[in-house]
């Protein structure tokens, strides 16, 4: 017979008073949780787990242990003892401030730009091939794996990305590094970008570490190193100061979903190790899965726990939804029966007033929420059988892809039976809400495996715009135009492909663009956009890319204060003033990103051209509906006009250009000759007033001479 030992109840009394204690007994991992009245039972013989957090304060753990001597019971947390239960008084410092962390705007902070995960912007992206184009490909990283350039995040006017061991911070209308700092290691797969909050970044890393960042310098703040291990293939959140994201070590394993605060609490150190707020264990752990956290609760979707899809018995059905509190972890409510593993964040849209998931098991799930009896509990989760053209138990239309939902309805990408095969049942599916049902799927050449970017911006025609990728080489950008009420795919690119001897042809979601190239490559990224409707993105060929609006025009808003120049000179920029208007009518000041010749100027230079150079190439649409990738983009350019005088229209001894011939132009000729300073040929050509071929002190003399009026015309004038 097993007793359960006995208890003693420990109350703390923390300063500050809502500091967060996680306490679990060191041998199993059972975690200790508070009675009712807010003691702790603990037990002698045991030992505990213990820290004390919150966000903003420097954490304490250490090992405590329960003991008695002589009749009295003693708690030992650390070095401290403590022999009165009812009143164990911890204290945490407030953390220093670390002055160099600084709040910084952020268009696109996380994987899914927005505390919702839904990925909705406003922005006027390129809904045509002809109205959109490459602007630049940049190699960074290396390979698909460990080594990948991330998704990007947009942060303070710069795309943020890791690769391999190093963070960097992008220039999004170059593409060229500003910036890079030091990770502790590498990630698993880059799968997720970084995440952004309160001027810090944060990467997870293998062997499930998390590191942050100084989001303006990319230098490190703190790591933590969750004891259990996995990949980080879960996205980032952070909520009110603090952080919760999950690892995953195998389909059959325990992992960790853990919070931890954001708090840089020792700004002394770069290393310093986190100490987690809480952890959750789940058999199977958490890939993909991102939660949706609020002030009442977080929910969070697990993997099933089992090895593929499905058993001879069916598929599994061992995944869960759980609702935890997100101070403490505790779990509010679970809803079990998911069928198999949960790979996606968790949307909430608040127009339905519901949370919506997807699974590998070929479901779409909607979940709500309710208070009763003064708790929140999981009061509905209803699921919808996704489609893959075919019905196989073993190879089910698995969709790993976060929903993007607006108007009542959902888009989402699914697989085919074969992943990895083309047309082999891949598609965009849009699901009608109110209806639950599939409103309608089109076919793709890849799976679209990561989740939709829905622009809002072209509202006024009906239509709303989501864009995909096909983890497929080339890894094509596809757009999906819809409206409420349609049940098919309207905006179509035609694609064949021949397999067993016979060609089919489908209508499939737009081809907005396609990478060419050493830049096609299967793309698991999901897309992003700036203010200006640029779509920035990465795929396995090691590259961040930049799509946009095509340029209209290159405008010079303000000449350079130099207009006259003699020949000879270079062209200087100062004062000038350059901006691009692109197809969708936006305007963006581009003076720091032109580029012109640099060479001395010659008398043929009246027209000086200004070039925009970020501009590759895009689609073209074909009258039979397919399209051809590729199409070179001409170099967006303006021109100036300039003044530029020299040979005959350039006065003999003006050795300086300013049109004037004084004591200066003596004194640069005679510095010249005494080995003080150089003449370019062109000055060196006033130079020689004397006409014999070497410039000496006898063409400073000429020149001084004609200055102070001694001479009237210098021996190599013309005609004298």
């Amino acid at each position: 017979t097993v007793q359960k030992a006995a208890t003693t109840a420990v109350r703390f009394q923390l300063y500050p008073a809502d500091a967060q204690v996680y306490l679990y007994e060191t041998v199993s991992h059972n975690r200790v949780w508070p009675n009712d009245d807010g003691t702790f039972p603990l037990s002698e013989g045991f030992t505990y787990d213990c820290s004390f957090t919150k966000a903003g304060y420097i954490g304490q753990n250490g090992n405590m242990e329960l003991t008695t001597e002589n009749g009295q019971n003693r708690l030992t947390f650390g070095t401290d003892t403590y022999t009165n239960l009812s009143a164990v008084s911890v204290t945490l410092q407030k953390a220093a401030v670390n002055s160099s962390i600084v709040e910084l705007d952020a268009e696109w902070a996380n994987f899914r730009g927005a505390d919702s995960n839904n990925g909705i912007t406003d922005a006027k992206t390129p809904i045509s091939a002809a109205g959109g184009m490459l602007y630049w490909a940049s190699p960074l990283g290396k390979g698909w794996d460990n080594g990948a350039v991330s998704s990007p995040i947009l942060v303070d006017d710069c795309l943020v990305v890791y690769a391999g061991n190093h963070i960097y911070r992008v220039n999004k209308a170059t593409g060229a590094i500003e910036a890079s700092g030091d990770m502790a290691g590498t990630s698993s797969f880059a799968i997720n970008g970084p995440t952004y909050a309160n001027g810090i970044l944060l990467v997870g890393l293998s062997n499930g570490r998390i590191q942050a960042f100084n989001a303006k310098t990319l230098e490190s703040l703190w790591l933590y190193t969750d004891p259990m291990g996995g990949q980080p293939n879960c996205p980032i959140v952070v909520y009110d100061g603090y952080l919760y994201t999950g690892f995953w070590q195998g389909e059959t394993l325990d992992a960790n979903f853990v919070c931890l605060s954001v708090t840089d609490e020792d700004p002394s150190s770069r290393l310093e190790q986190k100490i987690p707020t809480w952890t959750h264990t789940q058999t199977g752990g958490f890939y993909w899965a991102g939660a949706y956290v609020c002030d009442d609760f977080l929910l969070i979707g697990t993997d099933d726990g089992q090895s593929g899809y499905a058993s001879e018995s069916g598929v599994h059905k061992t995944a869960e939804l759980l609702m935890l509190a997100r101070r403490t972890g505790r779990v509010m409510d679970r809803r079990e029966g998911i069928c198999a593993d949960q790979r996606s964040s968790i949307c909430y849209d608040a127009e339905t007033d519901a949370y919506y998931f997807t699974t590998k098991g070929g479901y779409f799930y909607r979940a709500r929420v309710a208070q009763e009896n003064g708790a929140w509990r999981i009061s509905e989760l209803r699921e919808l059988k996704l489609d893959n053209y075919a019905d196989q138990l073993t190879n089910p239309a698995m969709s790993t892809c976060t929903p993007v939902v607006y108007n009542h309805r959902a888009y989402i990408g699914i697989s085919g039976p074969g992943q990895f095969k083309a047309y082999s049942g891949h598609n965009l599916t849009v699901i009608d809400l109110d209806k639950w049902k599939i409103a309608y799927k089109v076919r793709t050449q890849g799976y679209p495996q990561t989740s939709g970017l829905l622009t809002t911006a072209y509202a006024d025609t009906g239509y709303v715009y989501v864009y995909f990728f096909d983890n497929f080489t080339p890894g094509k950008l596809r757009v999906l135009r819809d409206r409420p009420g349609q049940t098919s795919a309207e905006f179509v690119t035609k694609e064949s492909f021949a397999v067993g001897g016979k060609t089919e042809t489908y209508d499939t979601p737009y081809a907005l663009f396609t990478p060419t190239g050493d830049e096609a490559q299967y793309a698991i990224c999901s897309p992003i956009a700036d203010e200006y409707g640029t779509i920035y993105f990465k795929n396995d060929s090691a590259r961040l890319m930049a799509f946009g609006a095509s340029i209209r025009s290159v405008n010079v808003e303000k000449m350079p204060d130099k207009l006259s120049y003699a020949e000879g000179e270079p062209f200087d920029p100062a004062g000038m003033q350059v901006t691009v208007t692109y197809a969708n009518g936006k305007v963006r000041d581009v003076t720091r990103y032109v580029r012109f010749s640099t060479e001395p100027l010659t008398q043929e230079d009246t027209e000086f051209t200004i070039l925009f150079p970020y501009a590759k190439y895009r689609n073209a649409d074909n009258a039979d509906g397919t399209s051809e990738a590729g199409q070179p983009v001409e170099t967006p350019q303006t021109t100036i006009t300039l003044t530029v005088t020299g040979g005959a229209g350039r006065r003999l001894g003006d050795v300086n250009g300013d049109g004037v011939i004084d004591n200066l132009d003596a004194a640069m000729v005679y510095a010249a000759y005494n080995g003080k300073g150089t003449l370019s040929d062109e000055q060196a050509a006033c130079a020689d007033v004397n006409g014999d071929g070497v410039i000496d002190n006898l063409d400073a003399s000429m020149i001084y001479a004609y200055y102070s009026g001694r001479l009237e015309k210098f021996p190599a004038e013309k005609g004298n």
